[in-house]
């Protein structure tokens, strides 16, 4: 069936990928002042995306319960994490709400794109629970980044004379 483990490195690789997402994001409110208390919100909830990650993992530590890491693909979300480091250094170079927005929506797309929280038959409840609140949150900020973008792009119009 595959190799289950107490302490998965599925779930160290999925807390490192909120926390870089959130680190993007405060990237983005250093660079971009003006959107500074957006982008720390958007980043404060990655954090909190971390913590039910690691309450999880807390979970199955202290169950004793099996996990079957193979489940995930781990190598997709090692790639997705290693071109989150890339993108993390590219954000030092934004300047622009526009292009922070840009990227910040092809990160949320593309969590939801690679089913980083496909939930499988089989899984655990708590599992589940864990994973639909991740794509949850990812949904809601692609939501308001969105929200946000039309809201740039309105203060960027003119208003007819």
């Amino acid at each position: 069936m595959g190799k289950v483990t107490q302490v998965p490195n599925v779930l160290a690789l999925m807390i490192q990928h909120e926390q870089t997402v959130g680190e993007i994001y405060r990237v983005f409110a250093r660079r971009i002042p003006a959107d500074a208390e957006f982008w720390l919100a958007i980043a404060r909830d990655e954090n909190v995306h971390a913590d039910w990650i690691r309450d999880f993992a807390a979970q199955v530590q202290e169950s004793g319960a099996a996990f079957n890491e193979v489940r995930f693909n781990l190598h997709a979300l090692q790639t997705s994490l290693d071109y989150l480091k890339v993108l993390k250094t590219h954000a030092e170079g934004i300047t622009t709400p526009a292009r922070a927005l840009a990227m910040a929506l092809q990160i949320e797309h593309s969590m939801m794109e690679k089913e980083l929280f496909r939930i499988a038959n089989g899984d655990a409840e708590a599992l589940k629970n864990v994973l639909e609140r991740l794509a949850d949150g990812t949904t809601a900020h692609i939501r308001r980044l969105e929200e946000y973008q039309k809201q740039q792009k309105t203060r960027a119009t003119p208003p007819d004379a």
